[in-house]
């Protein structure tokens, strides 16, 4: 019997916050009230994805999506943060042909500008 060969992975990571929720959103999104609670969720994200690595150890990443919500409310150094706390994304296997995507809300481009970068 031939080995499993397992398949490669797509990353999702949700950021739950949005200026507005948009009338035709159906993720589990909150209106922004007051401050961006970043620091504490960077953190957590960071946890969640070193604590997951382990088990998906030599699966290449194809794909890594940031979604929610709308991403571009944090910063590109609070997502670089996320990826980098706790070693989490040096534990996941990414390729030169992993491809990392982000949405934006036309009401997050219009506060914050386009806030994109290439790595």
């Amino acid at each position: 019997m031939p080995a499993l060969i397992t398949p490669p992975l797509a990353l999702y990571v949700h950021f739950p916050w949005c200026v507005r929720k948009c009338p035709y959103c159906d993720f589990n999104s909150y209106t922004l009230n007051g401050e961006l609670p970043l620091e504490a969720y960077v953190q957590r994200l960071g946890r969640d994805l070193a604590a997951q690595a382990p088990q998906v150890a030599g699966r290449a990443v194809t794909s890594v999506f940031f979604g929610g919500g709308t991403p571009s409310l944090f910063s590109p150094h609070a997502i670089g943060r996320v990826l980098d706390s706790h070693g989490a994304i040096s534990r996941w296997r990414t390729t030169s042909r992993s491809r990392w995507r982000r949405t934006r809300a036309p009401s997050s481009a219009a506060r914050f500008g386009n806030t994109a970068r290439r790595a």
